[in-house]
């Protein structure tokens, strides 16, 4: 959990009992503590990495190449967790593109976007009684050449579950995945009745833009 702190007390920092009093670009805030902990698990080293191979492109780019992302990412802002707008760093901007275009296994680029809040996409997703979990998605509106990027997760109780996750699979689509606008997430065979699927959804365009992340419930009702 976090929380915006005011003027009052806008200079605090560390760890006190359980809470912890930081600051980033828009202001002081104070979160839960939480114990780091390390699994090591098959998706936590993918993220490490593709972070290792991200920091070491990063480097490879010519300094001209890294002061455009600088200069873009001063007339960038990205919402943090508490809603607020806040302008990242060149190599953050590179990144986020980066771990994009990796996710979705598009080329990377080596300028930043025109637009790193790339317009959003209606995308829903629903269950079909003869395909299963499907997403719905208007395909003629995206930008030529672009992915969504799925994120998804089936038959977590809503006890402990946000749409923010977690999402335990991930699935990059194409305009040519779908038919009249529909694209099978996962068949029918082998869900189970009652099952739920929660999945975030995001159009990520060639150059690494990427839209606002849409969110989506589908539940297989029983017969």
């Amino acid at each position: 959990m976090l929380v915006k702190l005011g003027p009052v007390i806008a200079e605090a920092r560390g760890k006190v009992g359980g809470a912890v009093f930081s600051r980033n670009g828009a202001g002081a805030y104070v979160r839960q503590w939480i114990k780091p902990v390390d699994p090591s698990s098959a998706r936590q080293n993918l993220a490490r990495a593709r972070m290792t191979s991200c920091l070491a492109a990063w480097r490879a780019l010519t300094a001209a190449q890294r002061g455009a992302f600088n200069d873009s990412a001063k007339r960038t802002a990205f919402p943090n967790a508490l809603g607020d707008p806040v302008a990242p760093s060149g190599f953050n901007l590179y990144a986020r593109g980066y771990m994009l275009l990796d996710i979705c296994a598009m080329a990377q680029v080596t300028v930043p976007p025109v637009q790193p809040n790339a317009d959003p996409v209606d995308s829903v997703a629903s269950f079909d009684a003869v395909d299963g979990f499907i997403v719905s998605s208007t395909t003629s509106s995206w930008v030529a050449g672009a992915s969504l990027l799925v994120q998804y997760a089936i038959d977590l109780p809503n006890s402990v579950f946000s749409f923010k996750g977690p999402f335990t699979s991930t699935i990059a689509l194409v305009a040519a995945d779908f038919t009249a606008n529909e694209a099978v997430l996962v068949a029918l065979v082998g869900l189970q009745i009652g099952s739920a699927m929660f999945a975030q959804m995001r159009m990520v365009t060639p150059d690494g833009a990427a839209s606002a992340p849409r969110i989506s419930r589908a539940f297989y009702p029983p017969a």
